[in-house]
Parts: C-alpha cells; structure tokens; sequence
C-alpha cells in the first residue's frame, strides 16, 4: 500500500484533498503470483452483479447493527440477522424499544402478547398493531422529525423493511445525542455474511421493489430537520480546525466526539486517518486563500477552517475508503488461507476457507469438499511459482463442480438401469444404457434382450460369490459402471461372433444356386459356421443332399404363412436367435409375422446332413472293407426284424381289443345319452328299486342283528378297539420316527411359554393370572429348608451371643471403675501432703493438681465422655450427618474442618473399616454436592467441586494410596527424566529461537533472519516444521506408553478413587437421566485423570511420586517435558481437538481421537467396581464382633467445636424429631464453658468409641417383616383358591375342595413346625407359620388384617389390588436364584461372624474374670491395720456412738435421741469375705442388729457423690466419706 510521504503538499480545495486521500488509500492495485494473482478485471454484467451484492451486503449490515444496538437497550437475544425483519412485525420487540427510552408513553404493561404465546401460536393479530403506534408515539414524544416514521402497513404488512431500519438507525442517533442509549455501532466491512445471505438478501431487496435510504445521510437530514444550536455547533467547528495545528489524533477524536460538533460516524480506530486527512484539507484550503489574496481579518473565518459539512463529508469518505481496505485485505487473506489450505490434507478446513464471504468466490458445494481438496492440491502443485488467483480457484471449483456432476449423473443412471433390469424391463434397460453418463459404444437395439440377460446373470454372480463369503447385505450389491461397460462390451463381441455364424450359414445356403460342390465345400469348411464332420471326398453329396433339402424346405415354406425368409439358429454357445439373410438383420426373440418354417436350412440341419453324408460314406466304405462281417450282421438284423413283426402282431391285437372297447364304451355313452334325455324316469325308477332294496335289507339286517346282538356288540367293540390301537399304534410310530423334531418342538413350545409369561412377569403391574403361572418357584426344597433354619440358627445365637458380650463389657466397665475408685482410695492425705513438700522443694511454690478433663473420675465427667463416645461413634457410622453439615455450613470454612476434624473421625482411614466409613461419608458428600450445587454435568469439570477435591487430595497424599501412584507414573516419569536428550518443545517460536541460536553456533555468524517474529512466520521455516514434526513423533510414542500403563493398571487403582469415580457416574445420571454417557464418563474421566493423575505428572516431585538427591531439583526442561505430556493426555482424556491457533499440533488430532476411545473404555471399566460392603467385607455385625472398640485421637478443642456446629445446624442435619442425632445432643447439653469439664484444649486423647444403641433382631413392628409375612400368606393362599383378582379371592368362599388342600397343607407344616429344634425357633414371632391359621377363612381375615396395618404405612393400595405386595412376590419370583446365591454367602458371612463372637466371648470372659481377681487381691493388700481378736484372726475396732457423732462419721440413729449415744457402742470388725465388714452396736447391754457394709459399695456411693447413707434395718445414718477415711484409717493403715 502506498503511504504519504509526510512532506507538505498543496492540492486545490477539499474535493482535491477527497480526492488525494482516495488516491492514497484506494489506488487499484495488482498482484502477481507470489502475493494472491488477484485479476480485477472484470465485466458489465459481473459489475453489476458485484453492485447488487454489494448493496445486498450494506442492508445486511445495518440489519446486523440495529440488531445488535436493540438488544443492548432492550437486553434480549433476536436472534439470526436474517429473520430481524420478521421479528419486527408484531411491534413487541418495537414496543419494548419504546418502553427502553420513553416508558411513560409506554407502559410495560400495555404491549400487547409481550411473552409473544399469541404470535408463537397463531401468528399475526390485528391487536399487534397497537404495539406499533406505541412505539410511534414514544419516538413523536422525545421530538424524532416525522420525516424517518415509517407507515404501518410498512412494517406490518411488510411492505418497505427498508424505510423501519432507516428509522431505528435514526432513533439510534438521535437517542445518543439525547443521552439516552448507547451509539451505534459502524460494521460495514467488518461483520460477515455468507454467500447464501447475501443472495438471499438481494432476492427480498428485488422483491420490495424501493430503493434503499441513504443511511449515511440520516446525521444532515437530523440537523436540517430539527434547530441545532449553531454558536455550539460552530465553536467546536473551530476548536476542530484549531486542534489540528497539534499533532495529537487522541485529541483531535476528543474534539471530534464532543455532541455540540453534531458529527456522526466517528470511528475510534481512524482517528490517525481524521487528523492527516484533515489537517491536510485545511492546510489546502488555507494555501487556495491566500493565493487569492485573501486575508484573516477581511474575510469570513471559512475561507481559512474547514466547515461542519466539509468536515463531516472527509470523515464519511475515510470510513468508506476504510471499509474498502479491510474488505480488500480480507479477500487477500482469504485467498491465501485457501492456498494454503490446498496444500493440507483436511478437507474440512478448506471448505471452511472457501465458504468465507471475503473470498468472493461462487457456487461453493458442502458436498463436494474432497474433490475441492483433491482438484485444489493438483493446480496448486502444476502450478510452480506463486499462489493461486481467485480466477484459477473459481475455475478449480466450477471443474471440481462439473466432475461432482458427472458421478452424481453416473449415480442417477446406475440407480434407473438396476431398477429397470432388476425389474426385467428390457425397453427400459436398454433406454437406461443410452445414458450419455455410461459412455458406452455403440448400442444395437436387437441385442436388448441380450444386454438385460447379461447384465442380470453378472449381478447375480456378484451377489452369489459375496453371500459365499458371507457377507451378510449380499443382496444390496450393484454393479459399478466398469462392470457394465464390460458386459456391454462382452455382449457386443458375442453379437459380432454371431453374426459371423449367421452370415457363414447364410452363405452355405447362398451356395447351391451357383450349382458348385467345391464352392458349398469351401462354404461348409468356414470356422465360422462351426460345421463339423466335413470331408473333401463327400463334396457332391454334400451338394445334392444339401440342395434337396433346401429344395424341401422351400415347399414347405410356401405351404406355411407369414415371412419364410427368418432362420431360427442356435449359436455354438447353445443360444437361440433369428436371421434374416436378405435383410442381413439379427434379432434374439423371434419378429413378429415371421413364419414358423423358414426356406432356408439352420446350422442344424446343414450338420444333420453333412453328418450323415460323412457316416454313410464312412460307413459305406466299411461295409466294402468288412463285408463277411456286414453279412453277420444283416442275419442279426433278419432275426429283429422277425421279431419286430411279431410284436406288431400283439400290437394289432391290442389295437383291436382297444376298438372293441371304444365300442362298448359308444354303446355306454348312447345309453348314457338315453338316461340323459329320461333322467326323470329313470331316477324315480331308481329311487323306488332303491327305497325297496334298502327296506328289504334293513328289515334282514335289524333281524339278524337282533337275532345275534351279543355278537354283533362284542363284534363292534372289537373293531373299534383295532381302529384306536392301529391309529394309536401308527399314532406311537409317527412320534417314534419324529422324536427329536418332536422334542425340539416341545421344547421350543415350552420356552416360548415360559418367555412369554416371564415376560409379563417382570412388567411394572404383574396380574394374578400372572402369577399363578410361577408360584410353584417359590417352593422350598428340603436344601433350602435346612440352610434357612441354619441361617436363623445362626443369627438367633449371634444375637443372643450379642446381648452376652453387651452384658459382659458392662460388667468390665463397673469393674473399671471399681479399679478406679479402689486406686483413688489408696492416694490418701498423706502422699498428697508428702508429694506436696516434695514440689516444693523442687520449685519453691505450692502444688497445683492437674486436671484430667474428661478423664477424671467422677459421675459427671464419665456420662459426658459416654454421651462424647455416643456421638462420635453416631457421627462415623451415619455418615448422612458429616455430609449435611459439610454443606450448611459456611463454605469457607469447609475444607479445614474436613482436613482438622472430619478425617480425624475416621483416622484418616488406618484401617480397612474406618477408609469403609470414610469412604461412605464422601460417597454421601458427593451426592449432597451433585444435588446442591451441580447445574449440568459440565460444572464437575468446570467448577471446583469441594468433595472431589479432598478425596483427590486424601487419595494423592501420604493417608491414601500414594504407592499406587508411585508405582503406576513413577518408573515412566523417571524413565522421561533420565533421558538428557529429550526435549519436548514444540512451540513454533521456542523452536524457531532455538533453531536461530544452534545456526549460529554451527557457523559461528550472526544468523540474517529476525529474531523477533510471530509463530505464524515461524512456521513458513520448513527446519521449524520439521523439528516440531519430529518432536510430535516421540512425543506420541511416549504418550502411548504413558496410556498403556494407565489402561493397564486399572485394578492396581486404589479402590477410594474408583468407587468415588463410580458414585460420581451414579449420581450425574440419576440427576441428568438425557444426558448422554459419553458426557456422564468425560466428567468421571475428569475425576480419575485431570484431577487425580494428570498433576503428578505434571509436578511429580510435588507428590514424591520421583526419588529426587537431596538438594537436586528438577529442571526446566524436564518440567517442559513432563506438561507437553500431561497437555497432550489431558487433550485426549477430554477429546479437545487442536484447532486453527494451534494448527502446528493438527497433526495429533487423529492419535487424540483413538486416544480418546480408549480413554472411554478405560473410565468405563474404572468405573465399575465391587460393592464397598463386599469389598471391606463389612456387615451389621462388624462393629459387634470387633475385640477392641474404635477409638479415634482427638483434642478437646476438635471435639468442643463439633459439637457447636452440631448444635448451630442441628435442624438442617437432622431428619426428624425422632432422629438418634437430637437423642444424643439433649443428653450432651451445650457445649461446655468450663474448660476444666474439656480438660487441656490442644491435647489430643484416645476417645472410645460406643454405641448406644443396641441391636434388636425381632420386634414385631418392623414393618418389613410384617410385609413379608403377608406375602408368604398370600402365596400359600394363592396356591389353593383361584380368582380374576386378587381382592375377589379375598372376598370369595372357598369350596371344600380347597378347604381339605389348605388343611393338609397346614397339618404338614403344623408336623413341621413341631420338629424344629428349639423353643426360640418355635416361638418366634417373626416365624412365617401361624399355627392358629386352620382354615382358609382364617387365613384370609390374618391376611386382611396385616394388609389394613400395612396400608397405614401406605406400603399397599386397596383401589389398586394391592398391585404393590404382588409385585414384590413376582421380584422374588423373579430373584429366587439371586436369593440362594446371597443366602449361601450370608451363611459363609455368619460363620466367619459367630467365629468372631465366640472369639471376643472367651476375651471378655478371661477379663471379667482377671478383673475380679484384680479387685479381691487390691482389697486384701489393702488390710493390714486393726486390733484381732484373741483367738481370732478378724480385725476390729470399737467406738461408742457418741465420738462417731462427733467425729461425724455418725448422723442419727432412728429412735435414739443423742444425748443417749454415750450408752451405745459400735463396733467394725473384718469377714471372711475381703472387703465386707461387720457392723454390731449395744445399747445399755442389748445387742443391735448386725450390718455388713461392702467397702466397694461405700466407693461407689462416694463416685456418684451420695453424702449420706442409710441402713433401712437398723435406723443407723451415716457419712459416707467418713465412714471410707474410719475404714480406711482402722483397717487398712492409711494414716
């Protein structure tokens, strides 16, 4: 492009100035074939044809800104450019317009169909019309001249589309200097239309019949319509020309910009183009004034500034001379993208190129891209130097169209001529072979017949050999046109061999009139006439014989009608066809009118000649050489001819015994006739002969029958017995012979049945009918019987062993507190008082007691570690309230409460049973995200979803399984790293830089190519190309290994990770059921890869995936490495397809998509795993047979704050009122404000976990159990009565039949029940059995009564023939196998469970039992103070009641008043039994009753803080704690 040279010029006046700056930027230019070869020369007619479209293109872009202004005011989508026009129609878009800048005028609420329900609907109403004077009335109200309305019928009926668009261009305009809407924007040259638009535009453009408004013009018609503020307008005319003397465009704009200048069409990219242009122009015009001699102070300050209208005039050309450049470079480019494109191998990617408006370029096909590709690569190649021309590619295309053409003509003719031959339409055939598309030779109209034969026995052969080979469509093959041409052809050679022969026998004929035997001698030897057995000797004979048939023929042809002159021939391949010598035609189905007897001899008849000549000559010259033997044989022959004679006698005899019965059967028929002419005579003579005859046999038979009726019965009743064993026998040896047809049969019969109604059986509403059917599956055999007595054996005894334990580890936490309180006794005042001067002198102060929390030994604090316990246990095994909680409350604080205290519950999953739990809590987690927070199945992969981002931590990091990573990426990543020659760079300005530096290196010289350029020019290097190519090859070869391992390894998958990959897919398909798999697995595969992997390979050193030396880091290049790798795999796991940004990387795009499939497959099968029970081998009874509880390691601070946040969101967590949850927090209370109650905050403790609850195996009031009760009755009731429906069997009688069936039936299972072998089994009340069901009426009121329960559950509906319960026996039906399947692995299951209990039974046993004698040997180390008596080895100690009181370990006595305790003695004396004693008391010489008093009970009172203690018997009260320092001080030397 030509440029200004920035020297001062002088042109005459602005239209100079114009017309310079439209030289400058707008010179024609012309390129040669290294730039675009662009021709613009070109025609009248493609001028005018360039003139509409261009006016075409204008209107599509003022559409495309109306459009796009409307919708910014409005905020709502139109839709397409193209149907703007007709969304216009019904106002409501006009009406919203209106409502935008003037909605007082109108109200939101006055549009008429605003929802536009009535136009979706019906179309136009004329009440749309309103909406339309609205939005007239709202553009009159803010002062739009009159001048831009348009009519109604303009709009409404569509009438001038134009004039409304000139309107809101206008409106636009006008609103932006009111302030009230944003500009509009300018896109002629910038938005772009298809080919089809713009067509489609100018269709509608002709069909108006208007011219277009001067859009340009809309700004001078606004100023000469409406009074314009001149000293504004004219004051920032002069600061424009003024601001131009500054080189400055920026400020130039601004001045251009300001509204009071009233200039429109100011473009913020051409303001460098405003300002040369106009300062050029000024200057111009200020030269032309003073060369006129004109001064500043004398003339009007115009003849030097440049006016409102020269100024806006400049800025409307340098837009148009704009628009026209980037309409120009886009044609280049477009043009050069295509020759580019040529060279590629997408055809895609061409078409794409082809179809851009800019290319100019016409009659582009989307079906004929592959030929566009293949004709474009062979021009661009023929062609040497340069680029393609727009010429040259339009003439490609117009050849690529007319070869598309011509196959799709080859198409259309093949499909008429396989119709027509298919159809046997020979006339139709052949016309079809005349296609110009075939190109055949010539087509002889006598052969169509042959073509039709020919082409349907090779169609027939091709389908013939592919149904051999098993192809399964044989039938849809056709044949392609080199088939037909050589069938054609095949047929056409065939015709001339014929007519060769036709001609050779027509010459044999032709022969005889010249009356020459050498001349039909030479005639028969011709090859063509395929005569055989010809001899040269035989030539007169050959010549008579031959002539005298023709001689024969020729009168029988002129005895016969029609034309004689046709000869029927065979060819030699056997085919029959007709010639005619004199008119030398051939046909293959004989002319019509053509004689049956032809005068002239066929092939045949000339052979049949010639080989009888030959044989009587050869055989004639064998009798003279044989002539004793031809004697012999003529003997032979006398005697045959004898006895031929002979037998023409017996054959004259016979012919005579034939006439004699001609004779007789004329004689019948004369008779016959005469019975025809009497018939009536005849018959009733006949009826009357027969009547008599029959009577007469009647009476003679009814009379011997009588005579003889025990014989004729035994007679009968053997008869009929032969018939029904012949036909029963013939019946037994048909089915014998037919056995296996007849098994076969039966068979399929049968499983027809059985399919047709198991069918019905597994429909959603399975019918009684339906039912009976199958009923009989359901009997238990004595296998069945007996595994299920075991089950419940064994489940009766877990249970009860349950229970046994829960009762023993009660027994061992009293005994721990027992322990406890007999430990606690020991420390008495004096160690404390001796450990107390012992820190002291180690410190100098005063000895503070530590607090133990909720450690410490007392009622209150071991309830609330109980109730701590409680929750704890509830929290890890129910994990619906973690996951509830997660997402109530605050989000930020989510993540550090799932890392702090979450994982701490379930000890970051240690065991097999805590990752079980934990798992099920993120499973629970998941689902509550999915359900809350999930839009579409696309957020898993766009947003950041809090559970998969902490399962993928937990399962990336040191408490999942690392190792799994380690060894799955490891010796790969090592394996890239450890290769120093491995450099993955392969984007195109690294590689070009790196390129630059190696030449120069290698040459040591500067290299001459800039450093600086964009990845597009550095891909126009071929070294450049070549070495990303290279980089890509081992790229991929990497990246295969890279997937082969992670395919491969499936299994060696942490389990976590697959489950969650597989609850993820669950949950996505259960809230998206349209979404299809492929999305559902992208999103499971950005779990298992882009999460979860892909950052290990990218950062491997981040997750110790690598062994790194210590120091050592890893270094720019293999991080280069590792992410082309991991970008790579990404793009393929996710299917992301490099694009034209990246189009150096096309070439991957074929390994990402096999990749891709293979990536499917992979998260497909990752995604499918074993049941997290089955796995873990987890069951309720767990937690049960464990020997030690869980315990989990917690501070005082982790459990204080779960606790509040329990409480703060209890209801959100909760249920319902009944919910364990709101159990376990109202026995907790708030949350403890006395830290002395928590003990140390940040010290982590052991917490036991318990459960509360125990398990209960058989309350009646499970409903599930009641459910399947009733449906074991309803079976057995099934199984007896019959009945359309369910409800009529209810309410209907049994007959006594069934009556006597149920009874046996119960008397059965009463003898059954009788057997078991334990009471528990026969008083169960979850046993199936009531032995109190005697009769069916019983049954039936049991059976209605467990219905009317279950119905107010609403597990039944009695208006639907409680379709729920026989849809559940039909599931069993339907699941019996899966039952014993299940019942076999409960029983294996259970066993393992009982071995487990017995186990922890002998655990608890041994330690109750070490516990106990822990207590007793603690107890007797504790005695060892107090006075024995003589003789006797019990201690005891005295006290007179009065010193107890004192003491205060007495309080009262009942009865005795205290002045009266002096007269009373006490004493305390030791038993037999360690830690019992003996309490005795005299009163004035009387003996009181005796107490013992257990030292541990005393402990015990004193641990639940009782102060006082009453002996009921005695009246005697005392201090408890007293009473243990007294016992302790006597007894057991504490001092």
């Amino acid at each position: 492009m030509a440029e200004t040279d920035g020297s001062t010029q002088l042109f005459g006046g602005v239209a100079n100035v114009r017309a310079k700056a439209q030289n400058i930027h707008d010179t024609p230019r012309f390129y040669d074939g290294e730039e675009n070869g662009v021709d613009d020369r070109v025609t009248a007619d493609n001028m005018d044809e360039a003139r509409q479209s261009n006016m075409a293109y204008e209107y599509l872009c003022h559409l495309e800104e109306a459009k796009n202004w409307i919708e910014a005011c409005i905020e709502e989508d139109l839709g397409p450019t193209l149907d703007i026009e007709e969304a216009l129609r019904n106002g409501v878009i006009l009406a919203k317009l209106g409502h935008y800048f003037a909605p007082e005028v109108v109200p939101e609420k006055r549009i008429y169909d605003s929802d536009l329900e009535r136009f979706n609907l019906r179309g136009l109403h004329f009440k749309h019309t309103d909406n339309i004077n609205y939005w007239m009335r709202a553009m009159a109200s803010i002062g739009l001249p009159q001048i831009f309305f348009p009519t109604t019928p303009d709009l409404y009926d569509k009438k001038n589309m134009p004039k409304v668009i000139y309107c809101i261009h206008a409106l636009s305009i006008w609103l932006s200097k009111l302030g009230k809407a944003p500009n509009i924007e300018n896109l002629l040259g910038i938005a772009e239309f298809t080919e089809e638009d713009i067509t489609e535009m100018r269709r509608a453009l002709e069909d108006y019949g208007i011219s277009i408004p001067a859009f340009n013009k809309i700004g001078g018609i606004l100023e000469k319509e409406i009074g314009v503020d001149e000293a504004g307008k004219h004051a920032a005319v002069i600061v424009i020309n003024e601001i131009l003397q500054k080189e400055d465009p920026e400020v130039t704009l601004k001045a251009l910009q300001n509204k009071k200048a009233y200039l429109n069409y100011i473009e913020i990219n051409n303001s460098v183009r405003y300002h040369e242009i106009l300062f050029l122009a000024k200057l111009d015009k200020t030269e032309t004034a003073l060369e006129e001699g004109k001064t500043s102070e004398e003339s009007d300050i115009y003849e030097f500034y440049l006016t409102h209208t020269e100024i806006q005039d400049i800025i409307d050309d340098i837009n148009e001379i704009v628009r026209k450049e980037i309409a120009e470079s886009k044609f280049r480019a477009a043009i050069a993208e295509i020759n580019r494109c040529a060279l590629g191998d997408c055809a895609q990617t061409l078409l794409a190129a082809l179809q851009v408006t800019a290319s100019r370029l016409k009659n582009v096909n989307d079906l004929n891209f592959d030929l566009y590709l293949e004709f474009l690569k062979a021009a661009k190649q023929s062609k040497e130097v340069g680029n393609l021309n727009v010429d040259e590619i339009q003439e490609v295309l117009e050849l690529a169209n007319e070869e598309m053409r011509k196959r799709r003509d080859l198409e259309g003719a093949l499909r008429i001529l396989h119709e027509n031959f298919l159809a046997s339409n020979i006339d139709g055939t052949f016309e079809a072979l005349h296609h110009a598309a075939f190109k055949l030779p010539t087509l002889h109209k006598n052969a169509a017949p042959k073509y039709q034969a020919t082409l349907f026995f090779e169609l027939a052969k091709l389908q013939d050999k592919a149904q051999k080979e098993g192809m399964e469509d044989y039938e849809s093959i056709r044949l392609t046109h080199a088939q037909i041409q050589n069938c054609i052809a095949a047929v056409n050679n065939q015709l001339k061999e014929v007519r060769r022969f036709a001609e050779a026998i027509a010459n044999i004929n032709g022969c005889l009139v010249q009356d020459d035997p050498q001349e039909t001698l030479g005639a028969l030897h011709v090859q063509a006439a395929s005569i055989k057995d010809v001899l040269e000797r035989c030539a007169d004979d050959y010549h008579v014989w031959i002539k005298e048939g023709i001689s024969v023929k020729k009168q029988e042809a002129e005895q016969a009608d029609g034309d004689s002159s046709w000869i029927e021939m065979r060819s030699p391949d056997n085919q029959i066809f007709f010639y005619n010598p004199e008119s030398k035609d051939l046909v293959w189905v004989k002319p019509e009118g053509a004689s049956d007897v032809s005068h002239y001899m066929a092939q045949d008849e000339i052979q049949w000649i010639v080989s009888r000549v030959t044989a009587k000559r050869l055989r004639d010259e064998w009798f003279d050489e044989n002539v004793d033997k031809v004697v012999r044989l003529q003997s032979i022959a006398r005697m045959s001819l004898a006895r031929k004679r002979a037998n023409q006698i017996r054959v004259a005899a016979k012919e005579a015994r034939d006439r004699a019965k001609a004779a007789e059967e004329a004689a019948k028929k004369e008779r016959e006739e005469w019975f025809d002419e009497n018939v009536d005579h005849v018959v009733r003579l006949q009826s009357i002969a027969r009547m008599s005859i029959t009577k007469k046999r009647y009476r003679d038979r009814l009379k011997f029958l009588h005579e003889n009726e025990e014989a004729a019965l035994r007679i009968q009743c053997l008869w009929r017995g032969y018939l029904v064993r012949k036909e029963l026998q013939e019946r037994k040896d048909y089915l014998n012979k037919n056995m296996k047809h007849i098994i076969r049969i039966q068979a399929w019969v049968r499983g027809y049945q059985i399919r047709k109604n198991y069918l019905q059986l597994t429909q959603d509403k399975p019918s009684v009918q339906v039912l009976y059917k199958f009923l009989y599956l359901l009997d238990q055999s004595a296998v069945d019987h007996a595994e299920e007595a075991e089950l419940r054996k064994h489940k009766a005894s877990i249970v009860k062993e349950i229970r046994h334990n829960q009762q023993l580890e009660k027994e061992i936490n009293e005994m721990d507190i027992k322990i406890g309180l007999l430990v606690k006794n020991r420390l008495t005042l004096q160690d404390v008082v001796t450990a107390s001067k012992k820190l002291k002198k180690a410190k100098g102060g005063e000895m503070v007691p530590k607090n133990r929390g909720l450690k410490e030994l007392s009622k209150e604090s071991r309830e609330m570690l109980e109730s701590y316990q409680h929750l704890f246990y509830l929290l890890q095994t129910n994990p619906k309230y973690l996951a509830k909680l997660l997402f109530t409350m605050p989000q930020n604080n989510c993540t550090k409460f799932m890392e702090s205290v979450v994982l701490t519950i379930y000890n970051y999953g240690t065991n097999s049973r805590e990752e079980c739990l934990l798992l099920r809590l993120f499973e629970n987690a998941l689902k509550e995200e999915v359900q809350r927070k999930v839009d579409k199945v696309q957020d898993i992969s766009t947003g950041s979803p809090t559970v998969i981002k902490i399962v993928v931590g937990y399962y990336r990091g040191t408490q999942g399984n690392q190792n799994s990573l380690k060894s799955l990426l490891g010796p790969l990543i090592e394996q890239v790293m450890e290769d120093s020659d491995l450099n993955m760079n392969i984007h195109p300005l690294e590689v070009y830089k790196a390129w630059i530096s190696k030449t120069e290196m290698e040459t040591g010289e500067p290299s001459k190519l800039p450093y600086d350029v964009t990845p597009e020019q550095a891909l126009k290097h071929k070294e450049v190309t070549d070495e990303i190519e290279n980089t890509i090859k081992k790229l991929v070869k990497i990246i295969k290994s890279f997937q082969e391992k992670i395919i491969g390894t499936v299994d060696q998958m942490p389990y976590g990770i697959r489950y969650m990959a597989m609850c993820l897919r669950k949950n996505l398909k259960e809230k998206f059921p349209d979404s299809s798999e492929e999305e559902i697995l992208k999103a499971v595969g950005n779990l298992l890869y882009y999460r979860y992997m892909n950052p290990v390979i990218t950062a491997p050193d981040s997750f110790e995936v690598i062994d790194l030396a210590a120091g050592s880091n890893m270094n720019n290049v293999q991080r280069r490495n590792l992410g082309s790798i991991a970008k790579i795999l990404q793009h393929a796991a996710s299917f992301k397809i490099f694009d034209s940004d990246a189009r150096y990387l096309a070439s991957l795009n074929s390994f990402i998509k096999t990749a891709y499939i293979k990536f499917m497959e992979f998260f497909d099968a990752a995604s499918t795993i074993t049941d997290i029970d089955e796995h873990f081998n987890m069951d309720e009874f767990s937690d049960v047979t464990m020997l030690n509880k869980p315990m989990i390691f917690i501070s005082p601070n982790e459990i204080s704050s779960t606790h509040q946040l329990l409480l703060d969101h209890q209801k959100q967590v909760t249920d319902s009122d009944d919910d364990p949850m709101n159990e376990v927090l109202a026995a907790l209370g708030p949350v403890p404000e006395d830290e002395a109650m928590l003990g140390d905050k940040s010290t982590e403790f052991g917490l036991v976990l318990t459960n509360k609850w125990e398990l209960n195996m058989s309350d009646e009031s499970n409903i599930q159990a009641l459910f399947s009760k009733t449906k074991y009755l309803i079976v057995d009731l099934l199984k007896i009565q019959r009945g359309e429906t369910f409800t009529a069997i209810l309410h209907s009688a049994a007959n006594t039949q069934q009556q006597e069936l149920y009874k046996a039936i119960h008397s059965r299972r009463l003898a059954a029940e009788n057997e078991k072998s334990s009471e528990e089994e026969k008083n169960s009340k979850m046993a199936l059995f009531d032995p109190n069901d005697t009769t069916i009426e019983k049954l039936k009121e049991h059976i209605l009564k467990n219905l009317q329960i279950l119905e107010q559950h609403k597990l039944v509906t009695p208006t639907e023939d409680y379709q729920e319960i026989l849809t559940s026996i039909a599931k069993d039906i339907c699941n019996q196998r899966k039952y014993r399947q299940r019942r076999k692995q409960d029983l294996k299951k259970i066993g393992e469970t009982v071995e487990r209990m017995n186990k922890k039974k002998k655990y608890y046993s041994e330690a109750v039992t070490y516990y106990q004698e822990y207590v007793q040997s603690c107890v007797s180390n504790l005695s060892k103070g107090g006075k024995t008596k003589k003789g006797d080895r019990r201690k005891t100690a005295k006290y007179s009641a009065q010193k107890l009181y004192e003491k205060g370990v007495l309080v009262e006595i009942e009865k005795v008043p205290v002045s009266s305790f002096k007269a009373v003695t006490i004493e305390f004396s030791t038993t037999d039994e360690v830690g019992t004693f003996e309490v005795s008391g005299k009163l004035s010489g009387f003996n009181i009753d005796k107490i013992n008093v257990v030292f541990e009970n005393l402990l015990q009172l004193q641990y639940e803080g009782v102060s006082t203690l009453k002996f009921e018997d005695s009246g005697v009260v005392v201090n408890v704690n007293l009473l243990i320092f007294l016992l302790n001080k006597k007894f057991y030397g504490v001092e």
